[in-house]
């Protein structure tokens, strides 16, 4: 009985192994594998999943030793599908059908392995190959998909039996890849052994599952591959990189690759400028990189040397070594489109940056301020938030030697027509971050807050992945990270005070908001405003949802003109997070008071007399005047009506000024009229 049970599963093992479909490697290799459509069983490719436990492997090695636990007869389901964009998890390895690639990104596993299984049909035994394909990816640095896994990018293996611990890794593709990528890979795979004439090799991808595949930051990578070949290398040695012809500035890192076959095992390349050994490297890939190069051309070749005695050159190479330039910044056409904003609006800044080097970093200013760099293309930058007044964006681009190029923009920022300002957006105001109820009196006109910290909005913290920086940084936690005992910051508070100098004089109030997640406003001690939250909400409570623009702009609400008082008052604000994981938190808040619609200004040109009249009836205006639309508007001696309650207007019931039309305005004049004390 037992001796028929071990048969039987040596069997079912040996049937498991032979139902592999199988890629065909002929005198010219494998072709190129395009999947244009999705694998089938005859074409050789499969996926597993080892285990149930993510986080389980955390370096190279661990996974590299678990590796060898596998057997291909193991590796034996066939791809299934999936459409999504960037690719989902799952548990196994699958054909993506929109981009039309195979991919890997695993959950609920200890890893994931996808195999392909060659079989040679070239005639004749085998000792080496070449190995390429395209691996793309979709890692931290992608908008849509934020993800830190413990080991990055797969780990590749070959075996000519597929028995467990005969798994040979090759390290020119188990290299680890960060970042939003493609990368073309390749390597020659000198076999242990020989690849028999209808024997079959196997390639195995593995992937880790980290901690939390399915949230970030850390989540696996969507790591997909195409364009697969299987090649039989040709001897000898080429410099891939740099490019003939390439040109460098002096003191710039100059890399030289070379890609080298021989008859023997490689044991070692050397890199040559002319007759001069620039440098030797025994491990592939087959590197080397100067920054002393002289300036003027440089002849260069690479010089590999095998187990067996044999030396093979590369083709030569020309490259140019010049003085160092200045990088070179502009802004995109379309970057501003105009050169006035409304305060409160955002502004994104596009700078186009190149050097003859490298640009190592693009700096930007508003106003003379630096508010954002960013170390890597596209240079941009978000200025949000924008404030009342003349204003200069200026865009900085650093060069590798430190030289650099400025470009600046000149812009307006004003407030919309027909409201005073009562509270103007990017004021002075006081926080508190501290973590700690400072109880209910903190939004009373009475209460003492000069231990509270102060800074000008906005004021927050978590937007810099947004290239939106807060004027200000509050503390996101209170105590030291990582330390179990320090608190997150629930809630933030602020306050300052404005001057209202006639409230009547306002039909109206707005209240501008800008708050992440949820806010409640008061003024002098009173709610008058709030998002996502109600009034009298715990300190320590959470909003009821997240800001539906996470900060980027501003919430209105109208109030009557009885929430002020003449003179002083007091605006303050209690701003909450979401939840506990939420990253940042945003504020800002204006308060405009809404003028009654401005009279229309009548303008009547008679003869060499010029009349200017407007309704009476109504509330004290001035008439101001300017010679081009860029100068201030300058009042008209004091031309303001009605004076007194004496002042009364005109038989036409308007109020009248009129001037000789001598030319004393020059050859165009503008007018407004303008309430008093505006």
């Amino acid at each position: 009985m037992i001796k028929r049970l071990l048969f039987t599963l040596t069997a079912t093992l040996a049937c498991a192994a032979s139902s592999h479909g199988q890629i065909s490697f002929t005198s010219v290799g494998t072709g190129v594998k395009t999947f244009d459509t999705a694998p089938v069983v005859a074409d050789g490719w499969t996926t597993a999943s080892v285990g149930a436990s993510a986080g389980t492997y955390t370096t190279s090695n661990g996974l590299y030793t678990a590796v060898q636990n596998v057997t291909a007869a193991s590796v034996a389901t066939l791809l299934p599908t999936s459409g999504t964009v960037p690719p989902s998890i799952n548990i196994l390895g699958r054909y993506n059908t929109t981009l039309q690639r195979l991919q890997i990104r695993p959950t609920t596993s200890d890893y994931t392995v996808l195999m392909a299984t060659i079989r040679n049909d070239s005639g004749g035994d085998v000792s080496k190959i070449t190995i390429a394909y395209q691996m793309s990816g979709m890692v931290s640095n992608d908008s849509t998909i934020a993800e830190s896994p413990e080991l990055y990018g797969w780990k590749t293996f070959y075996s000519t039996t597929g028995a467990a611990g005969s798994w040979n890794i090759i390290p020119e593709l188990s290299q680890p890849t960060t970042g939003t990528f493609t990368n073309n890979l390749s390597a020659v795979v000198n076999i242990g052994g020989l690849w028999n004439a209808g024997g079959t090799l196997y390639i195995l991808w593995a992937d880790d599952n980290g901690p939390s595949s399915d949230a970030a930051p850390t989540r696996e990578g969507g790591y997909t591959l195409d364009n697969f070949s299987v090649t039989s290398p040709t001897i000898g040695i080429v410099l891939t990189s740099p490019a003939n012809g390439a040109t460098f500035p002096n003191d710039f890192p100059v890399t030289l690759t070379a890609a080298a076959n021989s008859e023997g095992a490689i044991t070692s390349v050397d890199f040559l400028d002319g007759g001069t050994l620039l440098s030797n490297d025994t491990t592939p890939p087959y590197s080397f990189t100067t920054t002393t190069l002289s300036l003027g051309s440089h002849t260069l070749t690479a010089v590999s040397h095998d187990s067996l005695g044999n030396t093979h050159t590369s083709p030569p190479i020309t490259i140019t070594v010049h003085p160092n330039q200045p990088p070179v910044i502009s802004s995109l056409a379309n970057t501003l489109g105009a050169t006035s904003f409304y305060v409160g609006s955002n502004l994104t800044y596009n700078a186009i940056a190149t050097d003859d080097g490298a640009v190592t970093n693009v700096d930007f200013l508003v106003d003379g301020v630096l508010r954002w760099t960013r170390a890597t293309a596209p240079y941009q930058y978000v200025w949000s938030d924008l404030v009342a007044g003349s204003h200069t964006l200026t865009a900085i681009a650093a060069d590798y030697k430190g030289l650099k190029a400025t470009n600046s923009s000149s812009l307006i920022v004003t407030n919309p027509p027909d409201i005073t300002v009562l509270l103007a957006n990017g004021s002075l105001w006081k926080y508190w971050d501290e973590g700690v109820d400072p109880g209910a009196t903190w939004k009373d006109s009475g209460f003492n807050d000069t231990g509270w910290s102060n800074g000008i909005a906005e004021i927050g913290y978590g937007d810099t992945d947004a290239n939106r920086p807060e004027i200000t940084k509050s503390r996101q936690i209170v105590g030291t990270p990582g330390d179990p005992s320090a608190i997150t910051n629930a809630t933030q508070l602020f306050r300052t005070h404005f001057n209202v100098a006639n409230p009547s004089s306002s039909t109206g109030l707005v209240v501008r908001l800008m708050a992440d997640d949820g806010a409640v406003v008061y003024i002098n001690g009173n709610p008058v405003a709030a998002l996502n939250m109600t009034a009298g909400t715990p300190y320590t409570a959470f909003s009821a949802a997240g800001s539906a623009d996470d900060g980027l702009g501003f919430f209105e609400y109208n109030i009557p003109p009885s929430s002020v008082v003449a003179g002083d008052n007091l605006a303050a604000v209690e701003v909450h997070q979401a939840n506990i994981g939420s990253t940042d938190v945003s504020f800002d808040l204006m308060i405009w008071g809404q003028r009654p619609p401005a009279p229309v200004l009548r303008i009547v040109l008679s003869g060499d007399t010029l009349d200017l009249s407007w309704p009476g009836g109504l509330s004290q205006y001035c008439v101001e005047s300017k010679t081009l639309l860029t100068d201030p508007w300058v009042d008209l001696g004091g031309f303001c009506h009605p004076s007194d309650p004496n002042d009364l207007p005109d038989v036409d019931g308007r109020y009248h000024l009129t001037f000789a039309n001598d030319g004393s305005f020059g050859s165009s004049q503008f007018f407004r009229l303008a309430p008093a004390g505006n």
